[in-house]
């Protein structure tokens, strides 16, 4: 994924971006889609938010895909810590995920041994790997997870290639289900903060930012972008144009051969309700079968699972 530099470059604060999003992926989608960014607070949204999200690009797949045109094929990428791996809801999103088989969701264990209480061995010393596995997820461990950067690199090209499942039209000869890497970091770069609370949920401050700066060899001002960061990362915005350009053909030609399932496609991507689907609703009453009632209802609304 590449930010929209154009913009991003010329903000005096990056904070104050909505953050557009170019997917470069086998499957781009069209309508200038604005990606999903999600930065989440409440420990173990992240995951299972992604999980949702791989849910959708497997059923999307599986409905509108067919073996002339694969026309939904995405990945989907996390970030988890400790403290997500310690809440209930990460491990029922990962079972599900492991069980219903959502290759193409990749998590990033960011494993630094630091919950907002203090270091891990106050209450979590679980093997995550073994967990995972054990939920039916393909592990990576990467030793250096800070500048380990090839390393990471080639677990994710492990785990795109030989290890995503594709869509549901092909045959799945793979007996894994998911991809978690893991990796070794530290908190800080400074010494009297490196592995300790204090800089896993508050403010650095001045002096420390400063002093991590230094540590890093960083002397740019803040939000101040150097002119070969920029180059490096302007290489991708034609790389995503073109790969849009070529996701727009694709359509076009799905749209000739399967017009009625293109058009139900831009409907669900455009959010557009089906007719009729207020009245549905509007004829429940209240009563002890209400919730039942509603899910019932649901199916009017045919684009949610």
């Amino acid at each position: 994924m590449t930010m929209r530099l154009a913009d991003a470059f010329d903000n005096p604060k990056w904070g104050e971006l909505a953050f557009p999003i170019q997917v470069a992926s086998s499957g781009v989608l069209p309508f200038h889609l604005v990606v999903l960014l999600l930065f989440l607070g409440p420990l173990g949204q992240g995951i299972a938010n992604a999980f949702g999200l791989a849910l959708a690009e497997k059923h999307l797949a599986a409905r509108f895909n067919k073996p002339d045109n694969e026309i939904i094929d995405h990945y989907t990428y996390t970030i988890l810590g400790d403290g997500c791996q310690m809440e209930g809801v990460s491990n029922e999103a990962c079972s599900l995920a492991g069980h219903w088989g959502l290759g193409k969701l990749i998590a990033f264990y960011d494993d630094n041994h630091i919950s907002i209480d203090g270091d891990t061995e106050i209450a979590f010393t679980k093997n995550v790997t073994a967990r995972f596995q054990a939920l039916g997820w393909h592990t990576i461990w990467v030793k250096n997870g800070n500048t380990g950067y090839d390393e990471i690199r080639a677990a994710i090209r492990e785990v795109t290639t030989t290890i995503g499942y594709g869509s549901p039209n092909k045959a799945n000869s793979y007996s894994v289900h998911g991809s978690a890497l893991g990796a070794k970091e530290v908190d800080a770069t400074r010494l009297n903060l490196a592995n300790s609370y204090s800089v896993h949920g508050s403010a650095l401050g001045a002096k420390e930012v400063d002093a991590t700066r230094l540590n890093l060899a960083w002397a740019h001002e803040p939000f101040h972008v150097p002119e070969e960061v920029k180059s490096h990362w302007s290489h991708h915005i034609p790389e995503g144009a073109a790969l849009e350009t070529q996701w727009n053909a694709k359509f076009a030609e799905y749209e000739k051969k399967y017009e009625e399932e293109a058009a139900e496609l831009k409907r669900i991507i455009s959010e557009e309700l089906p007719a009729g689907w207020e009245k549905v609703f509007r004829a429940l009453t209240r009563s002890k079968k209400s919730s039942l009632d509603s899910l019932e209802a649901v199916p009017t609304l045919h684009h949610l699972i």
